[in-house]
Order: structure tokens, then sequence, then C-alpha cells
């Protein structure tokens, strides 16, 4: 009788606007409220603002600007997930539109799909389905890049800020 492997593993999918991002379990440390962040002037709209966590302050991001989406509207289910940094630094916290939900995952239940026209090839490694759910998989080596420049950066003309319960668009 042969042995049957069962490869399975877990994931997260976390909510955002009309939308869900698939990380590795791992790269997804905690989930906290939105009441905690210093918004942001003078950098690119996406880059919310920064939380403090411990004694480490952490860049706050919307992945919907980020992609080019309109930005969402922090409601009372908008949260702030920590993911651990790929490059080695204290990490950032990506804003959601929910709890993040731990996913198991197999062959089976994970199939490949294709990516949507308003996914840039930049940022979006590729689309899963999930069931009846669809997800993209980030790039994250990239998105701590654009996180690191944006922070670095001098911008001359600063961009619009995000506010919190602003109407997107």
């Amino acid at each position: 009788m042969e042995a049957q492997v069962h490869e399975e593993f877990y994931g997260q999918l976390l909510p955002i606007e009309e939308d869900r991002v698939l990380l590795p379990a791992v790269a997804v440390q905690e989930a906290l409220q939105m009441d905690r962040i210093d918004l942001n002037t003078g950098s690119p709209g996406w880059l919310l603002g920064y939380t403090k966590l411990g004694d480490k302050k952490l860049p706050v991001v919307s992945m919907e600007g980020l992609l080019g989406r309109p930005m969402p509207v922090r409601s009372t289910r908008s949260r702030m997930v920590r993911i651990i940094s790929m490059t080695g630094a204290s990490g950032w916290m990506l804003m959601t539109q929910g709890q993040p939900h731990l996913t198991p995952l197999n062959a089976k239940a994970l199939q490949s799909a294709p990516l949507e026209s308003r996914d840039p090839l930049e940022l979006v490694l590729s689309r899963a389905r999930i069931a009846n759910l669809s997800a993209f998989i980030p790039d994250l080596e990239e998105i701590e890049r654009l996180i690191l420049k944006a922070q670095r950066s001098d911008l001359s003309e600063p961009l619009p800020d995000w506010q919190p319960g602003a109407t997107p668009g």
C-alpha cells in the first residue's frame, strides 16, 4: 500500500477593498485596531502614516493605493496587520478591511488563476482561487523597496494625504 502524501500548509487571507491578499501564514504577525496611527504628510498617498509598536515606528500602507486603486475608507472593521519584513527590517503594517483569516491550503484547495487587468505586474506575482474566492500574491520584496524609497525620498511636491473616513477617489 502506497503512502499518500498530504502536503498542507497555511496561508493568511487579508481582506482589502474589493479583493484579498494571500500571504504565507508566517508573513503575518498580528492585527491591531486602526486607532493608533499618526498620519503622514508629504509622502505618497499609499503611505498612510506610522504606528508605534513597542520601541519601533512602523509604516502603515494601503495596498489599494499601492496598486493604483481608489483609497479605502477607514471603518470600524479596518485593521493594521503587521507584515514580517523580507529584508530583515522591523516590518510594516498593512491596512485591511477586516481580520486576517488563517486558511489551510493544499493542491486541491489552491488553484492558479489568471491575473486581472487591474493587477500591476510589478507588484502582483500571481492570483489564486481558494474555493470560490480570488486572491493575489503580492511581491513583498518590491513593496518593501517602495516603502523604503518613500521613507527616504525628499518629494519636491507632496502627494495628497490619506485621511481617516475620507471618501475614496
